[in-house]
């Protein structure tokens, strides 16, 4: 879908691109780094198999991520529920809600006075790693004051560099599964 028109009475015609936003794809492997293939199932699920040919455990697929130069064999991610005060980074910033392709929002209740005071009251966001549900998609956390209550957003990829991609035909961007926090970090907190 390449320039399509919409003609906006009274005011003109905008023409406009596509971009298009997919999860950035990475090599699935075993616990060992060698290469595994996705076999569809026909009355099961399907399954992973190595160069033999044998089926490997879903609990031994690791997905290869380059790491700062470094590569890492990541698991399957469980949901987060519990964050070190070490991962945890406050500031004033809530901008990254904004600019985040892809979203989750969630209403928070606490008891704790201490959350409540430093996000209702100063306006203070805290920032951390976050995994929503099971898988290898990793958010950044963001814990901040929405309208007065407390809101959660898992934030990945950011429109405003998108934007900057942009030319003058459909782009296509890859959306990282590891936000852009420190990668390492990252990987500590929610690699457990």
């Amino acid at each position: 879908m390449v320039n399509k028109t919409i003609e906006i009475e009274g005011y003109g015609t905008i023409v406009f691109n596509p971009i298009n936003f997919k999860d950035k794809e990475y090599e699935n492997v075993d616990i060992e780094g060698n290469p595994l293939e996705w076999v569809s199932g026909s009355a099961t699920r399907g399954h992973f198999v190595n160069s033999e040919g044998n089926e490997v455990p879903s609990s031994q697929v690791r997905k290869k991520v380059e790491v700062e130069g470094e590569t890492i064999l990541m698991p399957k991610l469980t949901p987060t529920s519990k964050v070190e005060m070490d991962d945890v980074e406050v500031s004033e910033d809530n901008s990254e809600i904004y600019s985040a392709i892809d979203r989750k929002a969630a209403k928070v209740f606490t008891d704790s006075k201490k959350l409540n005071k430093l996000i209702l009251e100063e306006n203070k966001t805290l920032k951390f790693p976050l995994t929503l549900g099971t898988g290898y998609k990793m958010h950044n956390g963001i814990l901040t004051n929405w309208k007065g209550q407390i809101g959660l957003f898992g934030c990945r990829g950011n429109i405003d560099e998108a934007f900057e991609k942009y030319q003058d035909e459909v782009v296509d961007i890859e959306i990282e599964m590891m936000p852009t926090m420190d990668k390492k970090k990252l990987l500590k907190a929610m690699a457990v």
